[in-house]
C-alpha cells in the first residue's frame, strides 16, 4: 500500500506532469483542439465577396444587431425573431447583400468573444500551473523535514489547502473550456437564420 507521503509526492508530480503538458500546447488545457478563429466557411455555405462583405463596418444597423445576437449566452427564438425582423424589413434588391453583411458582422463579434474566453483559460491555465508547481515545492520540503519538526503540522496543512485549490479550479476549467464550444454551436444557429434570407 502506498503510504500517505509517497502518495501525495506522486500526486504532485502528476500535476506537475499535467502542466507541462499544457505548456508545451501553448497553455491550452482544453480537449477541443486549440482554433483561435472560426472561419466563414466552416459555418456559412455560400460563397464570400470579400470587397461586398466587408461593407458592414461601415452599417451601424447591422454592427448593433451583430453584437446584441452575439452577446446572448445562448442563441434561441429571441434571437432569430431579431434577425427575421431586421431582414425582413430589408428590400428584396439589397437583402441577399446586407445577409451576408450581417452574418460577417455577427461572425466577427462571435470570434473577439471566443478570444477572450480563449485568452482567459490560457491565463488560468497559467495560474494553474504555478499551483502545482508550489504544492510540489510543498511536498519536497515535508518529505526533507524530520518528523519531530515541529513546522510539520503547519506545513501539511498548507498542502492540503493548496491541493484543494487546484482540485476546485480544475472542476472550473471543465466549464471553461465548454464556453468555446458553445459560442460556436450559437454562431451557428445565427448563420443558418441569417443564410435563410440568402437568394
Amino acid at each position: 500500500m502506498t503510504s500517505p507521503k509517497a502518495g501525495a509526492l506522486l500526486l504532485g508530480m502528476m500535476i506537475v506532469a499535467q502542466a507541462n503538458v499544457q505548456a508545451q500546447e501553448n497553455d491550452w488545457p482544453c480537449a477541443q483542439i486549440l482554433v483561435a478563429t472560426v472561419t466563414a466557411a466552416v459555418v456559412w455555405p455560400y460563397p464570400l465577396d470579400e470587397k461586398l462583405a466587408d461593407r458592414w463596418r461601415s452599417n451601424a444597423k447591422i454592427k448593433t444587431l451583430a453584437a446584441k445576437v452575439a452577446s446572448r449566452f445562448s442563441a434561441g427564438d429571441d434571437e432569430i425573431a431579431l434577425i427575421d425582423q431586421f431582414l425582413g424589413d430589408t428590400s428584396s434588391a439589397n437583402r441577399s447583400e446586407t445577409a451576408t453583411g450581417l452574418f460577417m458582422a455577427t461572425l466577427n463579434e462571435f470570434n473577439l468573444r471566443r478570444q477572450k474566453y480563449i485568452k482567459g483559460i490560457q491565463k488560468f491555465t497559467k495560474k494553474q500551473k504555478g499551483l502545482a508547481h508550489r504544492l510540489t515545492s510543498l511536498l519536497e520540503q515535508r518529505d526533507n523535514l524530520s518528523a519531530t519538526e515541529t513546522s510539520f503540522d503547519p506545513l501539511t496543512e498548507e498542502i492540503a489547502v493548496v491541493e484543494q485549490i487546484f482540485r476546485n479550479r480544475e472542476n472550473i476549467l471543465v466549464d471553461l473550456c465548454e464556453q468555446p464550444v458553445r459560442i460556436e454551436e450559437n454562431l451557428g444557429v445565427v448563420a443558418r437564420a441569417i443564410a435563410e434570407y440568402v437568394n
